[in-house]
């Protein structure tokens, strides 16, 4: 058979489904384009304190990083959101750029692989 595996949609090449870059560097190039995309929330989200100087209890972090009117519009429930965007005192432009902000915070805190839309 050498290099090649028969399918029953014909022949593929063995090679063709190998990667072409090591997942080293798809890890690299995907903290890259995450880290790219946090900087480029307007406002700037500031800095987290450094994991050696938290606590395991992170939870008021967000308040003490956001502006007011984001941690209004991230610690309301979903059916008073609704209703205040039905009225027109909020906009879907506040509300989905607080909870990318408060998201971004997260993502800070975690370093998890979390990409935000800008």
């Amino acid at each position: 058979m050498g290099d090649e595996t028969t399918a029953s949609s014909g022949s593929i090449k063995k090679s063709s489904i190998e990667p072409k870059v090591s997942w080293k560097e798809t890890a690299n190039n995907i903290q890259k384009y995450r880290d790219a995309s946090i900087v480029a929330v307007i406002p700037s989200i500031p800095e987290v304190p450094q994991s050696k100087d938290l606590t395991q209890n992170v939870a008021g972090l967000p308040r003490q990083l956001l502006q007011e009117p984001e941690i209004e519009i991230t610690e309301t429930a979903a059916e008073k959101l609704v209703a205040l965007l039905a009225e027109g005192k909020l906009t879907s432009v506040e509300v989905v750029g607080a909870f990318l902000r408060r998201a971004a915070v997260a993502q800070k805190l975690v370093s998890g692989d979390i990409f935000i839309l800008t």
